[in-house]
């Protein structure tokens, strides 16, 4: 017949302290990463990296094929962009307008087809050859400014 000790809480913290000292976060990432991401049946063909970097410890927690060269996520977004252009068509409004019998009101979005050559279809222009006696364009929102932080004005003097 077995005897069954009793274990103490302060004896069971401790004893689960010391299991998970033992368990170090690269290992823990490594497991995850295998797991869901690495040897995943979708994934299996693809050609992925892993690199988690923190700072704080100035350490590198996982890399997994690091060392090699991959499309940068840049590049991807520009299929992402025709793919959307592509199913959605034109339904992404170029701008939003409240309108009444005699005037529209404006809203801009930033719509990058307005006037570019390569889009025959003008629906924004299409709207402002209304019969409007005023149209008032709303820029209270309009927070940013040209040309100054985070615009990319002037990229093209870079390879990328």
């Amino acid at each position: 017949m077995r005897k069954i000790f009793p274990v103490s809480a302060a004896m069971a913290c401790l004893l689960m302290a010391a299991l998970l000292a033992g368990c170090s976060a690269d290992r823990f990432i490594g497991s995850i990463a295998k797991n869901e991401l690495i040897e995943a049946a979708d994934l299996r063909s693809a050609h992925a990296g892993i690199s988690i970097y923190d700072p704080g410890i100035d350490k590198y927690l996982y890399n997994y094929q690091a060392d090699k060269y991959f499309i940068p996520a840049s590049n991807t977004k520009l299929f992402t962009l025709y793919a959307g252009m592509r199913w959605l068509g034109d339904s992404l409004p170029g701008i939003r307008y409240a309108e009444t019998d005699t005037a529209l009101f404006v809203l801009p979005c930033g719509d990058p087809t307005l006037l570019h050559p390569d889009f025959l279809k003008q629906p924004v222009i299409d709207l402002f050859k209304g019969s409007w006696k005023k149209i008032y364009l709303l820029d209270a929102s309009w927070k940013d400014h040209a040309l100054g932080v985070g615009w990319a004005w002037d990229d093209y003097n870079d390879y990328y």
